[in-house]
C-alpha cells in the first residue's frame, strides 16, 4: 500500500542532499501549506481573510523565479552538494571577464617587477607547513659569472609600457596554447577554474579528456626582469601546483608550466629553469616544466614581430 507521508519522506531526504534541494523542498513546503489552508477553508474565510493568501499564492511564484535566477547567475558554486560532483570535471568554468583582468593585471605587474621580487600576490602564498627547497631557497639571485650586462630598455611611459606588456602575455599565452591542443590533438579551454568538493583554482587552460586532462599555467619572462623574478616564479609555480593538487581533481592529470622567454639570455634561462625542475621534481607529482621561445612561436604561428 502507498503511504504518502512515507514518500514525502524519501523525497525530502532526497532533496535535502544539496542547497538547491533545500531550496526546493522550502519553496514546495510553503507553497502547499499556502494552498492547503485556502482550499481547506475557503467557506469560513471572509473575501478581506481570502485576499492575502490569493495575492501570496499568485505573487510567490514570481518572486521564486527571481531570487532563484539570481541564485543561479551569481552564486551558483553554493547550489551543489559534494555528492553532485561525479568527477573532476564535474564544474569546469570559464573565468568572468573581470577575473580575467585581474589575472592578467597580476601578471603584468610581476614581469614589470612592479613589486618585490620575493613576495608573492594574496591568494597565492605556500600552504602551510610548505617550504622551497634550501637549495633554492639559500641560493643567491646571481647569473653565473661571464654573463653581459642587461641592455638599457628604451624609455616608455607607465601606459604604453603595461598595454605593451599585457598584449605580449596575451600573446604568449595564447600561442602556447595553440601549440599545446597540437600537440595532444585536443582542443583547449581558455582562462578556466576547475571547482570540487575541496575547492577551486584558476588556470590559464585546461585540456579535459575522460581520463582527467592537462592542467596549463603559463608565465612569460622577459630580457629586463627575468633574473630578478627568478624567485618569485618558483614560489607561485609551488603554491598553484600544491593548490590544483590539494582540491583533489580525480583522474590522471598532468600540470604543465610553460615558460615563454622574450629575449632572455642563456645563462639567466639556465638559472630559472635549473630552479623550476628543482622544485617540480620535489613536488612529486606529474609536473612537466617546458621552455618556449617567444620569437620561435611567433615564427611557426605566422605572427609578425611588434
Amino acid at each position: 500500500m502507498l503511504n504518502p507521508l512515507a514518500d514525502f519522506g524519501k523525497t525530502a531526504q532526497g532533496l535535502a542532499r544539496n542547497p538547491l534541494g533545500i531550496i526546493a523542498l522550502f519553496i514546495v513546503l510553503v507553497y502547499g501549506i499556502a494552498g492547503l489552508v485556502l482550499t481547506s477553508s475557503v467557506a469560513s474565510l471572509t473575501h478581506d481573510e481570502r485576499q492575502p493568501l490569493l495575492w501570496f499564492l499568485v505573487g510567490f511564484p514570481v518572486i521564486v523565479l527571481g531570487v532563484f535566477g539570481w541564485l543561479v547567475s551569481s552564486h551558483h558554486r553554493k547550489l551543489y552538494g559534494p555528492q553532485d560532483y561525479k568527477s573532476d570535471r564535474s564544474f569546469l568554468q570559464t573565468l568572468a571577464p573581470d577575473v580575467q583582468r585581474l589575472r592578467l593585471n597580476e601578471e603584468v605587474a610581476r614581469l614589470e617587477g612592479a613589486e618585490d621580487n620575493t613576495s608573492v600576490e594574496e591568494g597565492v602564498s605556500p600552504p602551510a607547513g610548505f617550504s622551497l627547497p634550501s637549495a633554492i631557497r639559500e641560493e643567491p639571485n646571481r647569473l653565473p659569472a661571464g654573463s653581459g650586462p642587461v641592455e638599457a630598455a628604451e624609455l616608455t611611459t607607465s601606459a604604453q609600457r603595461r598595454a605593451e606588456s599585457r598584449a605580449a602575455v596575451l600573446l604568449a599565452e595564447e600561442l602556447v596554447l595553440r601549440q599545446l591542443e597540437s600537440e595532444f590533438s585536443a582542443p583547449a579551454r581558455r582562462q578556466v577554474t576547475i571547482t570540487t568538493p575541496t575547492g577551486s583554482v584558476s588556470l590559464d587552460g585546461v585540456i579535459p579528456n575522460e581520463h582527467g586532462g592537462v592542467a596549463i599555467e603559463i608565465k612569460l619572462l622577459r630580457h629586463a626582469t627575468a633574473e630578478k623574478n627568478a624567485l618569485r616564479l618558483v614560489m607561485e609555480f609551488t603554491s598553484i601546483v600544491h593548490r590544483f593538487f590539494a582540491i583533489q581533481p580525480g583522474g590522471d592529470w598532468l600540470f604543465v608550466l610553460a615558460i615563454v622567454c622574450d629575449d632572455v639570455p642563456i645563462p639567466t634561462r639556465s638559472l630559472v629553469e635549473g630552479r623550476l625542475r628543482r622544485a617540480s621534481k620535489d613536488l612529486g607529482k606529474r609536473i612537466e616544466v617546458r621552455f618556449y621561445d617567444l620569437a620561435a612561436l611567433r615564427t611557426e604561428f605566422g605572427v609578425p614581430a611588434a
